[in-house]
């Protein structure tokens, strides 16, 4: 009776404290920190950008990043090609000497077919151009040929975003003066052209250029606004030839598969959301660059403009590469992939 009238008391309290909340509260769990947990990484990302360049804040950017959201993951950047040029990483990056790299579409496209872009495409404009870029069929074709055939996982695409130039020793103001000139170009995409006008083309990394206009091994090399501006070459070149050539030239912002396939799947996700999120970047930032650095070379520098855009001689020009192009492209690329490429140009004109 007394046990019973024990536990009818129990009950009583129990309940006056459920009622007051008299009760121990339960344990919250702490506020979230929102970095990602996971063990400690380190990976080695390399690029031949001159620094300044936009795409050499983008890796800097994605140092910063991926290491305030994880913690356990370090990033080594080896910038303005200080360990491997764009040669190098084709021959690099695939075997894991280096696990990230800003890889040229020229320079690999000499294995991969698809990354050859048509440079002198006839695009209506940046937006024609973009939209095609964009294109899914064309992103998943150049990550899956690149994954099977070079063991290289993309992660997104910067571009060096050209209004294409060339820093030359000579006034170039017409066709002819091209024949005999050597001109530096830094994949072979456009040596048919070149050697159209009379010119050779010779294929030099960005870091030997400046020596070679000083020397007069090259009169002229192609490039952008901002890599001529900021790796100085306007100090042994006069001219700003501007024939319009293309648009961005594309460079993949690319890891080694094996390195990719090590890593926990939350750092997976972290590191593609960040590359996406600096390939806007380089899109906006290119923009802005190459029209400031445009300005820069002429009114400060005093580099002296040959321009050819919306001239005849630009026409010229464009006639000559409407007349030969197609012939490299379907050389370079086979018939099947040219005619698919161009019917996706088509599409979104």
């Amino acid at each position: 009776m007394r046990k019973a009238q024990v536990g009818l008391v129990l009950v009583l309290v129990l309940s006056v404290m459920f009622s007051f909340g008299c009760c121990p509260p339960e344990e919250e769990e702490g506020p979230s920190t929102g970095l990602v947990e996971g063990p400690k990484v380190r990976i080695t990302l390399g690029s031949s950008m001159a620094e300044g360049h936009y795409m050499d804040t983008a890796c800097e950017m994605f140092v910063e990043q991926v290491e305030a959201r994880a913690p356990n993951i370090t990033v080594v950047y080896y910038g303005q090609a200080t360990l491997y040029n764009d040669v190098d990483a084709a021959r690099v990056l695939p075997v894991g000497g280096i696990d990230m790299y800003t890889c040229q579409a020229g320079i690999f496209g000499q294995r991969i077919k698809s990354w050859n872009s048509l440079l002198t495409a006839p695009y209506s404009g940046w937006d024609h151009f973009w939209a095609v870029e964009d294109d899914p069929r064309i992103r998943e074709r150049k990550a899956v040929d690149v994954e099977e055939q070079m063991n290289i996982k993309v992660l997104s695409w910067f571009h060096y975003y050209l209004s294409q130039t060339y820093a030359s020793r000579v006034s170039i103001n017409s066709t002819a003066d091209l024949e005999g000139l050597k001109i530096r170009v830094p994949a072979p995409l456009l040596n048919p052209l070149i050697q159209a006008w009379g010119a050779s083309p010779i294929m030099l990394s960005p870091g030997e250029v400046y020596m070679a206009l000083y020397q007069g091994a090259v009169d002229a090399a192609f490039s952008g606004y901002s890599r001529i501006l900021l790796s100085r070459w306007y100090e042994c070149a006069d001219y700003l030839w501007e024939p319009t050539v293309g648009y961005g030239a594309g460079y993949a912002f690319a890891m080694n598969l094996d390195k990719w396939n090590s890593l926990p799947p939350q750092y997976q996700e972290l590191i593609l959301e960040i590359a996406q999120e600096l390939e806007q970047f380089c899109r906006e930032q290119g923009a802005i660059d190459d029209e400031r650095d445009r300005t820069i070379l002429i009114e400060e520098k005093g580099m002296i403009e040959c321009d050819w855009r919306g001239t005849p001689l630009q026409d010229e020009w464009d006639a000559k590469a409407a007349e030969i192009m197609e012939a490299a492209d379907r050389a370079i690329l086979g018939d099947e992939l040219y005619e698919w490429y161009v019917q996706i140009i088509e599409e979104h004109r």
